[in-house]
């Protein structure tokens, strides 16, 4: 049944409109899992989709043992939204997907979209692939500019993001969105404060051509910091619109990182990527103490469970690379006058200098282990007095880009220049991190910064211990 509806549309003419095909997203991917959630479009009377998967072998040939059709209606109060978690996939598989729209009980196959993902090698493979580390997507300075930085003015301009497009061209295994992947508090004068207005948001990221593409062939993760949980420099208190209960809720909601309608699984995580590597994704919103609260060793932007979790999580893993990918930064150097993340003096230091501190006393910098960060609007490579690196992908738009803060500033968290920085940006631009396995003829991890139309703005190879 599933090849016959493959077939019928491959026959859909190419001028149906995207905006009656369902959004697609694969997300949280492992060598045997993926959840696939998909959002239907159009008729606002749709209350079902029906999601097909099914497995290729390397000619393209249909694996019998890895076909599913699946009928699911879509819930009340989920804004068209519907997930599939997938399970018993085959390592390093590739595995092609549709979802149709279902009315009146009868397959729509005019209206669909169709796509692909490969699962992970997992633990038992040594494979070289490439992966996408980006975040700080503020659609509002793309369109109309923002705190001293132009507009986009690119006629290509309603395809959306050029980054997305450079990101596809490389074709990687899997990109992680790193947090402020929407800005609920841009334009300043109508930030989003409910729930309609905060989806809004995303359904505006998600229908931009080039996002749409991507999604097709590319698996995601999903992490959040302070502009898609709330506003800047969130936390967990105040009054303030939009809540913390409802930014954790619309967040779980709109991306596919845990199944729908669990409200408890924490959205840290790690995962077995190939035998090679393995990367760890944090909460930083969730658990954390008041951004007022005095600095000390109480307060903690992990909480201590999370905290226990990633410590004992990197003491088990054998791979050669562990990559620690946090939505804020560790090492840094910030401004100094925030009180938001683990290098703020004001903010949550103690927890970041302790972490540093246990990385050297279990020599794990000597291990494969590394930082790759979000939220600073500007990249770098930068090297942490225990020995810690640390890599900031940057704001992915030119629009949102700024000078970053440099080691000795007397306005940053290091006026004494106590990091070492081997890289930041010589000018306020956008883009991405790239980090490359390679497995011959030797093992090395590469990690790329490119800007927002994928050239290369710095490269460093790091060897297996």
């Amino acid at each position: 049944m599933l090849a016959a509806a493959l077939l019928l549309l491959a026959q859909s003419p190419d001028e149906l409109a995207a905006k009656e095909r369902p959004e697609v997203i694969v997300g949280e991917i492992t060598a045997t899992t993926a959840l696939l959630q998909a959002r239907a479009l159009g008729s606002t009377a749709l209350t079902r989709l029906a999601i097909g998967v099914q497995g290729l072998d390397d000619s393209g040939a249909e694996l019998d043992e890895a076909s599913l059709l699946r009928d699911l209606e879509i819930p009340a109060q989920s804004a068209g939204i519907v997930r599939l978690q997938l399970s018993d996939l085959i390592p390093d598989t590739h595995y092609s997907w549709s979802v149709f729209r279902v009315e009146d009980g009868v397959v729509d196959f005019s209206h669909t979209t169709s796509g692909s993902f490969r699962t992970l090698p997992g633990a038992g493979k040594r494979k070289s692939m490439n992966f996408v580390v980006t975040n700080c997507m503020n659609h509002h300075y793309f369109m109309h500019g923002g705190q001293g930085r132009p507009a986009y003015q690119g006629e290509d301009k309603p395809l959306g993001y050029p980054g997305l497009a450079a990101i596809d061209e490389l074709d990687p295994a899997f990109v992680v969105f790193a947090g402020d992947n929407v800005y609920y508090d841009r334009p300043a004068n109508d930030p989003a404060k409910d729930a309609e207005a905060m989806r809004a948001h995303w359904h505006q990221l998600f229908a931009m051509p080039r996002m749409r593409k991507l999604l097709q062939s590319t698996p995601t993760y999903w992490l959040k910091d302070d502009h898609d949980h709330r506003y800047n420099d969130s936390d967990t208190t105040g009054d303030k619109a939009p809540s913390h209960a409802l930014g954790r809720r619309i967040f779980r909601a709109q991306v596919p990182i845990v199944p729908q309608g669990d409200d408890k699984t924490p959205t840290w995580r790690t995962v077995r990527v190939s035998k090679d590597l393995q990367i760890w994704m944090t909460e930083g919103r969730d658990h954390r103490s008041p951004n007022k609260m005095e600095p000390g060793p109480e307060k903690t932007m992990w909480g201590v469970e999370q905290r226990d979790w990633l410590k004992r999580t990197l003491l088990a893993s054998d791979a050669a690379f562990k990559i620690l990918i946090s939505p804020t930064p560790i090492v840094g150097p910030d401004d100094g006058y925030k009180a938001d993340n683990q290098t703020n003096q004001k903010g949550f230091r103690h927890e970041g200098e302790a972490f540093h501190a246990w990385l050297a006393e279990h020599e794990l910098n000597d291990q494969g282990f590394l930082i790759i960060c979000g939220d600073r609007h500007w990249q770098y490579h930068s090297v942490h007095p225990q020995g810690t690196h640390e890599f900031a992908v940057g704001a992915l738009l030119d629009s949102n880009a700024r000078m970053g803060r440099k080691p000795g500033d007397p306005k940053s968290t290091d006026p004494d220049a106590t990091i070492q920085q081997l890289y930041t940006s010589k000018q306020p631009s956008g883009g991405f991190l790239e980090v490359q396995l390679i497995t011959a003829p030797k093992l090395q991890l590469a990690l790329i910064f490119r800007d927002e139309h994928g050239v290369e703005l710095y490269r460093t190879l790091r060897d297996a211990k």
